[in-house]
């Protein structure tokens, strides 16, 4: 069951409500019991799977945690991180299959690629067990012996398709605390889940109608029309995942539950390293742990060549992390190098600029127009199939750019945003700056303290009017065609 289905909301006030009748005791079980029934309602088998891994999780980190003999806790670390190997085995799947397809077109056991489908959340709870047992086998945390508890925290259902991804040190740090009403929790809750909605289904699927039918076209359609698509999807994804984040995080809070951050204003960055500071925090901040900072550690005898393998190691990680394609092991790659860029010479950038003042200004405002450009365009790498499918498009993004530089006529480009994007259909045009802006000003508001203090300081008919705004737009501008989140495929 989607997030954003019509028969969600019902079904999750009244499970908030039956919590909250609960003693407290008892709280747990009923979170790991309403998991299990979410995850239930996609897959029976993927449930199984789901209880396969958590159990043997649970079983692997308390021998890690009662053998003491040296070497030997880290032989057992190797075999439990076979729940890991499911993951892998998915990914692989698809592409494997597709290859045995092409090469053997008349075999008889050929398999149709979409029938391979990864196990909802594989990704996420797979990194959940595999960050927990490395804690414990570094002795961060004690392992839980508390199988529900465990459970609980593998298929805290708010988390399981698409994060954000929790520690299990925070996750059984709040739940030994489940006293009470919070009712200013819920509120905040509530909130966060407003916003996810207006994000997803106001700004990201209406971005969606435009960008679906131009990728959908590569080669048939308009050239510049992939100038503007290039930034539409890259507010999509962005407002599909962070929207899918707030609506997690917001039922999180609704049971007492705090998720981390997944991101923070990432387009507002100045630079590729604080980009990915900013975005899909959770994933980054795991990888980094777990991945980069050890490999990081073992190769620093190597210098400057040591870091550049660890992180051009760690951003395969991530663009592999999406699927196993060429496409997305090209993201990987170009992030890498743009990373090693930025990093290797920030302190002769820093230096170059100290002494210019006014260069300096200009640097402030240049750099986050830069990076976001960047992201923007490899954006592309995760969108379309193709290497050559990105290429072209990449083409006609840059021979519409440089056409506008020639002509430096506004009236010529707000006439192709108009007439050619939105198909000279004004409701989509206005719905989408209109989406944007608003999502852009609410996360200001959200990340800056002045700024949402003062927000909460405003007389009750005020928020209240801008809650209902919300509310009205996801009747009015809301697109209902799809149920599904971007990240749900990775």
């Amino acid at each position: 069951m989607s997030f954003i289905s019509f028969k969600f909301p019902a079904l999750l006030a009244i499970a908030v409500y039956i919590y909250y009748q609960l003693p407290s005791r008892y709280r747990t079980v009923y979170l790991l019991v309403l998991s299990y029934l979410f995850y239930l309602t996609w897959s029976v088998k993927y449930a199984v799977l789901l209880a396969g891994i958590t159990v043997l999780a649970y079983l692997s980190a308390i021998k890690i945690e009662e053998d003491e003999s040296e070497g030997h806790p880290w032989e057992i670390l190797k075999y439990s991180i076979l729940a890991g190997m499911f993951l892998i085995l998915f990914k692989v799947a698809g592409p494997l299959l597709e290859a045995f397809n092409r090469f053997f077109p008349d075999s008889k056991i050929k398999i149709p690629h979409a029938e391979v489908l990864i196990p909802l959340g594989l990704s996420y709870y797979t990194f959940k067990v595999i960050g927990y047992l490395i804690d414990v086998y570094s002795r961060k945390i004690k392992a839980e012996r508390d199988l529900v508890r465990f459970a609980g925290y593998v298929s805290f259902f708010p988390q399981i398709v698409s994060g954000p991804i929790q520690s299990a040190a925070d996750y059984f740090r709040q739940i030994g605390h489940l006293d009470g009403i919070p009712s200013e929790r819920i509120a905040g809750g509530l909130r966060l889940i407003l916003f996810g909605l207006f994000k997803k289904i106001v700004v990201a699927d209406t971005l969606r109608i435009g960008v679906d039918q131009a990728y959908s076209n590569i080669g048939q359609t308009d050239g510049f029309i992939y100038f503007m698509t290039v930034y539409f999807y890259a507010f999509q994804l962005y407002a599909d995942f962070s929207g899918f984040t707030d609506i997690a995080v917001g039922i999180g809070r609704l049971f007492g539950i705090e998720s981390p951050a997944n991101f923070r204003n990432p387009f507002y960055a100045a630079s590729l390293p604080e980009f990915w500071r900013r975005w899909h925090i959770t994933l980054t901040s795991w990888l980094s742990a777990y991945i980069f900072t050890p490999l990081n550690i073992k190769l620093r005898r190597l210098g400057t060549l040591g870091l550049c393998i660890a992180i051009m190691s760690n951003m395969i990680l991530i663009g592999l992390w999406h699927g196993l394609t060429w496409n997305f092991m090209i993201f990987g790659i170009l992030h890498g190098v743009w990373l090693m860029g930025s990093i290797l010479t920030k302190a002769s950038r820093d230096r170059f600029f100290e002494p210019f003042q006014s260069l300096r200004a200009w640097r402030e405002l240049a750099a986050p127009l830069i990076t976001f450009h960047a992201v923007a365009l490899s954006f592309v790498f995760l969108r379309v199939p193709t290497f050559a499918q990105a290429v072209y498009v990449l083409r006609c993004y840059f021979a519409s750019l440089s056409l506008m530089l020639r002509e430096l006529n506004p009236r010529i480009v707000a006439q192709y945003m108009y007439y050619e994007y939105c198909n000279s259909k004004p409701a989509v045009f206005a719905a989408i700056v209109f989406g944007i802006l608003t999502m852009e000003i609410i996360h200001l508001i959200k990340e800056h303290p002045f700024l949402k203090s003062k927000f909460f300081q405003m007389p009750v008919w005020f928020r209240w009017g801008a809650y209902y705004a919300l509310l009205l737009s996801l009747i009015f501008l809301g697109q209902y065609n799809s149920y599904t989140f971007i990240y749900e495929g990775f």
